[in-house]
């Protein structure tokens, strides 16, 4: 089973166990008057804290659907039947794909970002060809996922992923950046091509500190 699909069968357990939470409720009566209504209160909790749990590990903490729950989802039925609410807007945008491609997109970006640290922990100690090559890979993995976002084509003719300046070169053509982005981006993939074959002469411990700040800049801007 694929994720997404994965994903969506976990979110419709979790609305229906709502819907479990909802069949608990009952109504208190003291001297033949009644009071308010109830839901059992273990099968509540054990449902709300399930769900966000999930929608942390899905969206993060930070996200609109997780916060909404946690705000509205309380003791009443009302809030429960909210709470399904959201989850079932979560399924409708796992089912589009919208939302999963976010989650790709944060993913990419987190592992760039580590592999960015390495990168600059090895240019600091003095390793700046390593530093070279790390920084390169970042900097074509972005590259692609731009490309996949504006629908160009990744691979060529021959069936070979397109490298940093063939995509670079459509990428401007897509108007995705400027003809000086584009430029930049020329310059960035010399160091990396250097590095990649032993041509290490070819740049110092500078232009690998200023290639990492640069590819940092690029990556935030066009996330």
């Amino acid at each position: 089973m694929a994720l997404n699909e994965k994903l969506i069968t976990r979110i419709e357990e979790l609305i229906a166990k709502g819907g479990k939470v909802l069949s608990t409720e009952k109504v208190n009566y003291y001297q033949g008057e009644a009071g308010l209504p109830f839901l059992e209160p273990g099968i509540l909790t054990e449902w709300r804290t399930q769900s966000l749990s999930f929608l942390a590990d899905l969206i993060g903490r930070d996200h609109d659907y997780y916060t909404e729950f946690q705000k509205r989802v309380k003791e009443s039925a009302k809030t429960v039947r909210a709470g399904q609410g959201i989850l079932r807007a979560v399924k409708e945008d796992l089912s589009d794909g919208s939302l999963l491609k976010r989650i790709r997109t944060l993913v990419s970006a987190e592992v760039f970002s580590d592999l960015l640290e390495q990168a600059e922990e090895l240019q600091k100690n003095g390793y700046k060809d390593a530093a070279a090559v790390i920084i390169g890979a970042v900097l074509e993995r972005h590259l692609r996922t731009m490309c996949d976002r504006s629908k160009i084509d990744l691979f060529k003719q021959n069936g070979n992923h397109k490298a940093i300046n063939e995509m670079n070169e459509d990428l401007a053509k897509a108007d995705a950046y400027s003809l000086f982005q584009k430029k930049q981006i020329i310059a960035w993939a010399d160091i990396r091509n250097n590095a990649a074959h032993g041509k290490f002469d070819a740049y110092n411990g500078e232009d690998v500190a200023k290639f990492l700040r640069d590819v940092k800049d690029f990556c935030n801007k066009f996330s």
